[in-house]
């Protein structure tokens, strides 16, 4: 039987992997728009299943409107960690030159990750999906997971949170 689907990421990016978002409020355009998402949803209801989206939220892509604005020295340059101690000026995933790490530290982007009502992870979850699994949990914390589920359980009680470890 089938109780859960899982989508790799579905938020908007220039990749085909979708681990490097430009936007997470936006559907990438090859999977459909948020309308097709909750016709999804409803048919996944349906069928006594629940959906589970990948949510990406400890780096962005370097093409990601936040991180461009936070580049000319705009209103989110303290969603990232700009230090010219970093061989790329800011701190990377993983050295990754695309992928441009956010300061979860920082309570501005906890508020636009998970913690505002219509925060990344509130928008998708008032929308009808029932969890998200975490990429790279091991990497964004044990305190902001613990955040990040309350707050999702605080809105859906049975939403599901489950951090991807490596080892």
């Amino acid at each position: 039987d089938v109780d859960v689907i899982y989508l790799n990421p579905i938020c908007e990016s220039l990749s085909n992997h979708k681990y490097d978002a430009t936007n997470y409020l936006n559907i990438s355009s090859e999977f459909g728009t948020k309308d097709d998402l909750k016709q999804l949803i409803q048919d996944v209801h349906n069928l006594n299943m629940k959906i589970m989206l990948d949510g990406v939220f400890n780096h962005v892509g370097v093409q990601n409107e936040l991180y461009l604005d936070a580049l000319n020295g705009g209103a989110y340059k303290h969603f990232f960690d700009f230090n010219k101690a970093y061989p790329e000026g800011v701190r990377l995933w993983a050295d990754v030159k695309s992928l441009p790490e956010l300061n979860l530290e920082d309570e501005d982007v906890k508020q636009y990750i998970y913690k505002s009502n219509d925060s990344v992870i509130k928008s998708y979850l008032n929308m009808g999906v029932d969890g998200w699994r975490l990429d790279v949990a091991f990497d964004i914390g044990y305190t902001i997971l613990k955040e990040l589920t309350h707050e999702a359980h605080a809105l859906n009680p049975q939403s599901m949170i489950i951090g991807e470890i490596w080892n």
